[in-house]
């Protein structure tokens, strides 16, 4: 009977601490982490032509972290993705996030988003004239590959491409604390996703400088 009594006790405090164990981890990976958002949509300014870029426009989003404390080593990639309007495939390009053209970007730390804070939200660019394989790829029309090659391509004339197209920005980075690592992707933007104007500083809202769309006023400049 003591023998039976040692090993209910036994299983008891087994299954207790397993349990216990199992919910401080739920909570440090699933609850204790970062929490990344982006804007709703796409900012749209001029930008002076340059040798490498003359576009005339630099694209950019936006992310805050909403968690508690520091997202730390964070890495982000940003892909453009076409459905062919006859094919019905999807081809994929990444956009780079640094003038070099690769294609992911990584920050050592974003600070939790708080009221007011313009530093503790981060703007980030789009490099389209920096990527390679915008100028050779066939699954792209000969005028994309000639304005890519020509450093003249406008993010709005990808995102005009095919059946469907659409951009989806992924960030992964670690808890400080915890050390877990988990993804955050962005809604997917379209074309209607990218606005005239600069972001407000101190918010993640496009300040728009006009009711004309980017991309119907590239339409009419076009026309």
């Amino acid at each position: 009977m003591i023998m039976t009594n040692e090993i209910v006790s036994f299983l008891a405090g087994f299954i207790s601490g397993v349990v216990t164990n199992w919910i401080a981890w739920w909570i440090l990976y699933h609850r204790v982490v970062p929490r990344i958002t982006f804007s709703d949509s796409l900012s749209r300014t001029p930008l002076k032509k340059s040798r490498e870029d003359k576009c005339g426009y630099r694209y950019k989003f936006k992310i805050q972290n909403l968690g508690a404390r520091n997202a730390i080593d964070l890495e982000m990639t940003a892909r453009l993705v076409v459905k062919g309007k006859e094919t019905g495939v999807w081809s994929f390009v990444d956009i780079p996030l640094s003038p070099d053209g690769s294609p992911s970007y990584n920050i050592p730390r974003l600070l939790p988003a708080k009221k007011g804070g313009r530093r503790r939200r981060m703007t980030m660019f789009l490099y389209v004239n920096s990527t390679d394989i915008l100028r050779d790829w066939s699954a792209f029309p000969r005028d994309v590959r000639r304005k890519a090659k020509m450093g003249t391509l406008r993010l709005e004339e990808l995102m005009a491409l095919g059946s469907e197209s659409k951009l989806e920005i992924c960030v992964f980075c670690y808890d400080e604390l915890s050390g877990s690592r988990k993804l955050f992707t962005s809604k997917p933007y379209t074309i209607d996703s990218i606005k005239n104007g600069p972001f407000d500083p101190y918010g993640m809202d496009v300040l728009e400088t006009g009711v004309t769309s980017a991309y119907r006023e590239s339409e009419e400049e076009r026309s």
